[in-house]
């Protein structure tokens, strides 16, 4: 049996991931705070894109112990997990790989765990899917285990317990599994960072992303590590290093791919950073997003997903993580809106999900019915990009600003006629609570 009510939503959990495939979500395991302790969480929330709803679904096969603080990518229809940790009172550090298929919702084991080869047993690492010569590579980077591990070390890496509790490691390895032959494999690796966990990884394309952030030997980190993977190597090249945004870790982020603006790396929340920050993976700008509310930016160890509704706007999907206090989970869904508007600048919104499906319509109606921008391409290259080995190229879009102007006029009066018509309810409701109360002091007056 599925649970797909209207206004169904998932259990609180924090340290999981939500993936996106198609136009729906995937969220899997993750640990929930509950006055009886805590659990691993081993069910399938799906989250519809296209109206705001969540729904639960049984799956079958041999499927992970509904782990958490694993690792997540996707390639095509299948979804990939690596690691993790248990929630039993042992709690076991994990190195299997399993995936699952979102068509049949089967899952498959291709990489049991096991002691004598692949990565350490570990959470909190980085993992995402790359493409090198048209071949399928998953990239696992970093985390935490145990000092106990049994696998063997990897030649060139290193481990360090300065700066974890008591029985822990967190290492700097970097590990591919190639899908084709379902075969670790250990790349030589240039200029590797220092031991790190919980940071995050995003894909920019097939064959490069970044590292941000992270728990190292110092304390939180707030460098940006381009990372750019080829068939036999793995080089990290230090892409920002600056004052802002604040040192953190057990964040999210997710790349913007703006048209117009450009590449956009969007990092949000975690330990020591609740807020919102934009990076312009081009130009090496960091700009803070400071229109959001702390119901948003207040968490950590939280999922964050994007989807692009129009060319010019992202709606970001958030969900669990804990306050920021580190203890107590949150269960609120939350979406936000980034815009890139006509003056060339973000602008960012709260979509309530009682007016999801409705701003979704104003939205896409919106865009649907104007002409598309007159556009001129040009193509962008990272200063430390390398010569790519697929044909994916990154494209700037010089817009005319008035078909923007348009737009952004277009898009203030359907607000504008939203808030008045959110007022009007508000004062509806007002007389409703008015009228209630006189019944009620009526009905006092005639038994008094």
């Amino acid at each position: 049996m599925s649970k797909a009510e209207k206004d169904y939503e998932p259990l609180e959990r924090e340290s999981h991931s939500t993936v996106k495939v198609g136009d729906t979500l995937y969220m899997w395991g993750g640990v929930s705070s509950k006055s009886n302790g805590e659990f691993a969480l081993s069910v399938m929330e799906l989250y519809h894109l296209p109206t705001g709803t969540w729904e639960q679904r049984p799956t079958t096969g041999n499927s992970p112990l509904g782990l958490f603080g694993y690792a997540a990518a996707a390639i095509g229809n299948k979804i990939f997990y690596f690691g993790g940790y248990s929630g039993n009172s042992a709690g076991t550090f994990y190195n299997s790989l399993h995936c699952f298929n979102v068509d049949a919702f089967n899952w498959k084991e291709i990489s049991p765990n096991n002691s004598h080869l692949g990565p350490m047993k570990k959470c909190n690492c980085g993992m995402v899917a790359v493409q090198l010569n048209g071949e399928d590579y998953l990239a696992v980077i970093g985390g935490l285990g145990s000092v106990s591990s049994e696998t063997p070390k990897q030649g060139d890496a290193s481990y360090s317990t300065k700066e974890t509790l008591t029985g822990y490691q967190i290492c700097n390895e970097v590990h591919y599994f190639k899908i084709s032959t379902e075969q670790w494999m250990s790349p030589n690796t240039e200029d590797r960072p220092i031991p790190i966990s919980e940071f995050s990884m995003t894909s920019v394309t097939p064959n490069s992303a970044i590292l941000f952030g992270g728990s190292n030997d110092f304390g939180p980190s707030n460098d940006a590590t381009l990372v750019t993977f080829t068939n036999t190597s793995v080089k990290f090249t230090l892409l920002v290093r600056s004052f802002e945004p604040y040192k953190r870790y057990a964040h999210s982020s997710a790349l913007i791919n703006s048209s117009s603006a450009g590449p956009q790396l969007l990092i949000l929340g975690g330990i020591c950073g609740l807020d919102c920050w934009l990076l312009d993976i081009n130009k090496k700008i960091w700009k803070e997003l400071v229109k959001l509310p702390d119901s948003i930016t207040s968490r950590c160890k939280h999922s964050l997903s994007v989807w692009s509704v129009t060319p010019t706007t992202n709606w970001m999907i958030v969900f669990g993580g804990a306050k920021d206090d580190g203890i107590s989970s949150i269960s609120k869904t939350e979406v936000f809106e980034l815009r890139y508007t006509n003056h060339k600048k973000w602008s960012t919104s709260v979509i309530p999900l009682r007016q999801y499906q409705e701003k979704l319509h104003q939205r896409r109606e919106g865009a649907a019915e104007s002409p598309e921008p007159p556009q001129n391409k040009k193509r962008l290259k990272l200063e430390d990009e390398e010569e790519s080995d697929t044909e994916d190229e990154r494209w700037e879009i010089e817009e005319d600003d008035s078909w923007f102007e348009v737009q952004e006029k277009e898009l203030e009066l359907l607000e504008k006629e939203q808030q008045l018509k959110n007022r009007e309810e508000e004062l509806n409701e007002k007389e409703r609570l008015l009228e209630s109360r006189e019944k009620e002091l009526d009905e006092r007056e005639r038994k008094g």
